[in-house]
């Protein structure tokens, strides 16, 4: 299966899987801006394009929030605009 022009696969043996909120895979990388003011912001990935990132993928309790360069781990999902970080985790804050 292909997602527009972004060809991530979902098949047997690949690091992608399919849930409800549609295609999925697991990365890890850091955060390149984030504006606490609007939101959102951008991930880096260790491999691959940037991410979008919204602040309600964040998994934190209270203020979510995000600095530039605190690393995370996280999904991306197939947003109504391209691809996006889901089930944000902040594993080391700067």
């Amino acid at each position: 299966m292909h997602i527009n022009q972004y060809e991530l696969s979902a098949h047997a043996g690949s690091p992608f899987s399919v849930f409800g909120k549609g295609l999925m895979a697991q990365y890890k990388g850091t955060v390149k801006w984030f504006n606490n003011a609007k939101g959102f912001g951008f991930l880096a990935r260790d491999s691959g394009p940037d991410v979008f990132v919204h602040y309600s993928a964040i998994q934190l309790d209270g203020y979510k929030s995000l600095k530039e360069g605190d690393e995370v781990e996280f999904d991306v999902i197939q947003g109504t605009k391209g691809p996006q970080a889901d089930q944000v985790v902040r594993t080391k804050a700067i």
